[in-house]
C-alpha cells in the first residue's frame, strides 16, 4: 500500500492507529476483510431465506464492527438499521433486499481496497 490518502470510499486511519503503521498487519487485516465479508453477508441471506431470523441477527451484529475498521460508516449505520428492524419484527424480504444493496457496496469498495493495497489473486 503506497498511499493512505484513498480518497472517500473507505477510510485507513483506524488500521494505521491501531497498528502503528505495521504494513504487514495492515495489509493482512485487509485481505482478511476482503475475502471474509462477502461470506458472510452471503451466510446472512441464506439465513434470512431459511427464516432463521434469530442467528441472521446475531451474524448481522457480529460483522458490523468490521467495517469500522476501514471506515466505512456509511456501511455500519445500514447494518445497524436491519439489526434493529430484525429485531422489531421486519419482513426477510425487505432486509435481503437492503443486504443486497450493502453487498454491493461493499463490493466496490473490494475492488478499490485490492488496487490501492496491491492485493491480487483474492
Amino acid at each position: 500500500m503506497k498511499n493512505r490518502e484513498t480518497g472517500t470510499m473507505y477510510n485507513l486511519d483506524y488500521l494505521y492507529k491501531i497498528s502503528e503503521g505495521d504494513m504487514e498487519f495492515i495489509d493482512e487485516m485487509t485481505r482478511l476483510f476482503i475475502i471474509e465479508i462477502p461470506v458472510k453477508l452471503n451466510k446472512i441471506i441464506v439465513l434470512l431465506s431459511e427464516g432463521r431470523r434469530e442467528m441472521a441477527t446475531d451474524e448481522i451484529h457480529r460483522i458490523a464492527p468490521n467495517f469500522s475498521l476501514f471506515g466505512l460508516h456509511n456501511i455500519i449505520a445500514k447494518m445497524n438499521k436491519i439489526e434493529c428492524s430484525l429485531r422489531s419484527g421486519a419482513e426477510e424480504t425487505g432486509v435481503i433486499s437492503e443486504l443486497e444493496c450493502i453487498r454491493y457496496e461493499f463490493n466496490k469498495v473490494a475492488v478499490k481496497l485490492k488496487s490501492d493495497c496491491n492485493i491480487y489473486n483474492l
